[in-house]
Formats: C-alpha cells, sequence, structure tokens
C-alpha cells in the first residue's frame, strides 16, 4: 500500500509594527474637595480586510469603561490601565480607590471573539496533490482530507459599580483575546458595591459532521450594602477560558485523515 502525502501551501502573514498599538496610563489623584475619574477603551480585530462587518471570519472586539466621581471628603485613586495589541489583543486594568465622603464607581470591561466553520478540504483540489486510490479492487477508493474546524462564538461582560459614602475598593480586570480575569475586592460605609457577570459561548452548531455542540451561559449577580449597623466587605475572583474549543471540538485542525469508499456494483 502506498503512502499519502497532501501537500499544503501555508501562507503566514505577519502584521507590521506599525500596525501594532501599545497604550498605557497610570495616574493618581487625590483630593479633599473631590475628584472624578472617567476612562473609555475599544478593540477590534478581524482577518477580513475590507473591515469590521465579518461574515464568517474570525473577529474579537472588546471595550471597557472606568468612572469614579467623590464629593467633599479626603478621597484618592491610583489606576493603571494599559491597552497591548501587539502580539494579542490585551487590556489590563487596576484600580484602588478610597474616600471617606460620597462616591460613584463603575469598573467593567467586555469581550466578543468568533471563529469561523472551516470546511474538511479534500486533497484532490486546487494546490492539493492529487488523491492516489490505495486499493488494487476496482470497488474501493480512498479519499484523503484536511480536517476543518467547527464555528465558535463567546461573550464575557463584566460590570462593577457602586454609590454611597465612605469606601475603600481594589479592583483589576485582564482581558487577553477570548480570556477574561478579574478580581474584586472592597468595603463600604454606607451604600453598595455592586457586580454582574455575564457570559456565552457557542459551538459546533452549523456543521453537520459532528454531533457534539455546545450551548453554555451564565449569569452572576452580587452586592453589599454597608448601613449604620455595620460595614458591608465584598471578595469576587472570576477567570473566563478561551471556550473556541469545548470538549476538544476543533483543535485537530490540520489533521490528516482517509476515508474508504466503497463502490457497489
Amino acid at each position: 500500500m502506498k503512502s499519502i502525502f497532501c501537500a499544503l501551501l501555508l501562507l503566514i502573514i505577519l502584521p507590521c509594527a506599525a500596525c501594532a498599538a501599545l497604550s498605557s496610563l497610570n495616574a493618581t489623584l487625590i483630593s479633599s474637595g473631590g475628584l472624578i475619574v472617567n476612562s473609555e477603551r475599544s478593540w477590534q480585530e478581524s482577518d477580513y480586510s475590507y473591515g469590521f462587518i465579518t461574515g464568517g471570519n474570525q473577529y474579537n472586539e472588546g471595550t471597557s469603561d472606568l468612572v469614579y466621581l467623590t464629593g467633599p471628603g479626603n478621597s484618592r485613586i491610583d489606576s493603571r490601565e494599559s491597552t497591548n495589541h501587539t502580539l494579542d489583543n490585551v487590556f489590563d486594568s487596576s484600580v484602588v480607590a478610597s474616600t471617606s465622603g460620597g462616591y460613584a464607581y463603575a469598573h467593567g470591561a467586555y469581550m466578543g471573539d468568533q471563529q469561523p466553520a472551516v470546511p474538511d478540504l479534500e486533497c484532490s483540489g486546487g494546490n492539493i496533490m492529487p488523491q492516489e486510490d490505495l486499493s488494487n479492487d476496482d470497488d474501493n477508493t480512498f479519499k484523503t482530507y484536511v480536517k476543518g474546524t467547527n464555528p465558535s462564538y463567546q461573550t464575557v461582560e463584566v460590570s462593577k459599580y457602586g454609590v454611597g459614602q465612605g469606601s475603600y475598593i481594589e479592583s483589576d480586570i485582564i482581558v487577553e483575546n477570548a480570556n477574561v480575569t478579574s478580581s474584586t475586592r472592597g468595603e463600604v460605609g454606607l451604600g453598595n458595591i455592586m457586580e454582574d457577570i455575564s457570559t456565552r459561548a457557542m459551538a459546533g452548531f452549523n456543521k453537520s459532521e459532528t454531533s457534539l455542540n455546545y450551548d453554555k451561559s451564565e449569569r452572576n449577580h452580587m452586592g453589599v450594602f454597608g448601613n449604620e449597623t455595620g460595614a458591608g466587605q465584598i471578595g469576587i475572583d472570576f477567570k473566563w477560558r478561551d471556550h473556541s474549543h469545548p470538549y476538544g471540538i476543533g483543535i485537530d485542525e490540520g489533521e490528516i485523515y482517509t476515508v474508504n469508499i466503497t463502490n457497489s456494483t
């Protein structure tokens, strides 16, 4: 039996350094009369060269926001934010804030990611080496394929917010492509600190070759309140790891396999 070789021509295009985006902001604000911070960022990336309205193309996007307002009274905020798109879509935000007076606070991020469906490619078309018949029998035909991938879609949204008087807040958010990590620590004397986390992941639904499809969604709403009887304290850690290939769907992209087709006479 002869060996089968499938010749694939791969063209790898690396983005130029001028196309990469790297920015950072470090700020410390201290006041006894009140302070204000408002920061918004967004990013998107697609393998479609004509814009970001994609039709079955790989696509990743994200947005973030930070708002911190205080009234009269001692207050301080140390914030650090950076976006690094030299290699991946990476957003990193850290906040440490405290106030003895009134405050309003919001910190959050959103990530959306979709991967296209890649059909199995028969090794007899285009620039692929023609498939040979491996059998001496006339009623057997062997065909070789390069396995494709299933499509996937996922979103993650983390929203943190609060309003009241007298608080201490530590918040960290990291978004790296389709990976999201968040940490929250806080205490409020009079008022509240809240957090909402929403996630959704789907994969495999428009590829008929597989019977393993995947759908997952979650919604978490948490919060604490402080009043005259005592402060409210909050501690939340959240981690989301890329769900493009749940249960191994799609991770065998590029695998070569052979199918024996028997023709009836």
